[in-house]
């Protein structure tokens, strides 16, 4: 018997055990905010085309830097040679005589640039610089992802409130229709009573199929903005509690923004860009020089051509001048001081756009907390009334309609308690991200 017992006790342990594990496990796998933001960068298909596309950045920084140094080649010919009032004796064909001398060269060359126009100088800070904007279009890239994350979750979080208090209103008003069915059986509601109980309840259920029906659209889109193949099951906190979060006054928060807004200095980059794009162009109107050498054979006679007698080397200098480009120098010149000012105005109109929406997601920062200060307010008192009012009514105090009435109130103080809380996370979430507040560290971590 005692060993039996023992057994009971260990299955039930065991039992218990597995129960713990099981609820862990599906816990764990509920979704917090911060693996959501995680998950979301790492599948991203933008984000994993922009890492490419910084990587192809990085690769042609390279090449250019390659161009420092000399070039080395090999090269075979074999060429005709013709000088004007020269008579060759030894013509060894009819080709020969009309053409020239025939002449046999192989060689191994290098060539080592030393000025082509600031072409190989002006390439390179081009490249970094291109390389720097495209970090920062990855970047902001990253903050509208994060900021798209947020907000759905923020939004499925909401949706999943207002479902959750509409499945308690339909629980409320069905407990209390069957409160009117049972009054108006011994004679304490009317007929009436009962008829506006059902309606108010059908509405209820109709309303709480409704939540229900934007819970899924809602996970759908969190779904789709994870690239996942299967809805997640996502965790979401059970208590609405949202404190006041300190923020810059306006003119410190702009300014905040001008300095570290992506979107900003990603303009800023590509218009500094214009000055290296002019001086890469420009560089083939500029002259060029080279440092190149040359060491092989060259020989008259074919049969004669790879021997040591005929060895040669050469180092030279090579200078070229353009003189004359068809104006192209001063219509490029033209062209680029157009688009140098309109890249300038381009950030102007960014800034004053950035600056004004940042104004009014703060001012509208400010506004949705108080608000938020007063649906908490009145769902409190709400949810009081009602108790209140489902006390009066149960002593004769109260009418039908007093009861609905406050049940009215009190839902539609919850859903604006609801809505206004994440409102006001939502505001401040795209008020951090105008000011250039990296979302991926506040909200990924």
């Amino acid at each position: 018997m005692r060993i039996t017992h023992e057994a009971t006790r260990l299955a039930t342990f065991l039992f218990l055990a597995a129960a713990a594990f099981i609820s862990s496990t599906s816990q764990a796998r509920k979704l917090q905010l911060a693996e959501i933001v995680r998950i979301g960068i790492d599948r991203s298909p933008i984000i994993k085309k922009d890492d490419a596309s910084l990587a192809s950045m990085r690769a042609q920084t390279n090449e250019y830097k390659a161009g420092v140094f000399p070039t080395i080649y090999a090269d075979a010919s074999e060429t005709m040679n013709h000088y004007a009032g020269f008579t060759s004796t030894t013509t060894s064909s009819p080709l020969s005589a009309m053409f020239g001398n025939q002449f046999y060269k192989s060689y191994i060359g290098a060539s080592q640039p030393l000025y082509v126009g600031g072409l190989i100088s002006s390439g390179i800070a081009l490249r970094r610089q291109m390389e720097q904007a495209q970090m920062l279009q990855n970047q902001s890239d990253k903050q509208n992802l994060v900021l798209n994350l947020v907000t759905a979750y923020y939004n499925y979080a909401e949706q999943y409130h207002l479902a959750h208090a509409a499945t308690k209103n339909v629980e409320i008003l069905r407990n209390y229709d069957n409160v009117i069915r049972y009054y108006r059986k011994i004679g304490r509601a009317r007929v009436i009573d009962e008829m506006q109980a059902d309606v108010n309840l059908l509405s209820a259920r109709a309303d709480q199929n409704n939540a229900e029906s934007q819970l899924k659209q809602q996970l759908e889109q969190l779904r789709q903005l994870l690239a996942l193949p299967e809805p997640p099951e996502i965790a979401v906190p059970t208590k609405l509690v949202s404190e006041k979060v300190e923020v810059l006054n306006t003119i410190d928060a702009v300014a905040k923004a001008m300095v570290d807004n992506p979107d900003i200095l990603l303009l800023k980059k590509q218009r500094n860009e214009i000055a290296n794009q002019k001086a890469v162009d420009l560089s083939q109107d500029m002259p060029s020089l080279y440092l190149t050498g040359e060491y092989g054979y060259q020989s008259a006679n074919a049969s004669m051509w790879i021997d040591p007698n005929n060895n040669f080397s050469q180092v030279m200098l090579e200078l070229k001048v353009p003189l004359f480009s068809g104006l192209s120098s001063i219509y490029k010149r033209r062209s680029y001081a157009e688009q140098t000012e309109s890249a300038t105005r381009a950030l102007e109109a960014s800034q004053l756009q950035i600056g004004a929406q940042l104004q009014s997601e703060l001012t509208e920062l400010k506004a949705s907390y108080k608000r938020l200060l007063l649906a908490r307010q009145a769902d409190l008192i709400a949810r009081q009334a009602l108790i209140r009012g489902m006390s009066d009514y149960r002593r004769g105090i109260a009418t039908t309609q007093d009861v609905l009435d406050v049940q009215t109130t009190r839902y539609n103080a919850e859903k604006l308690f609801i809505s206004t809380h994440f409102d006001y996370l939502i505001t401040l979430a795209t008020a951090r991200k105008l000011m250039g507040v990296d979302l991926e560290r506040v909200y990924g971590q």
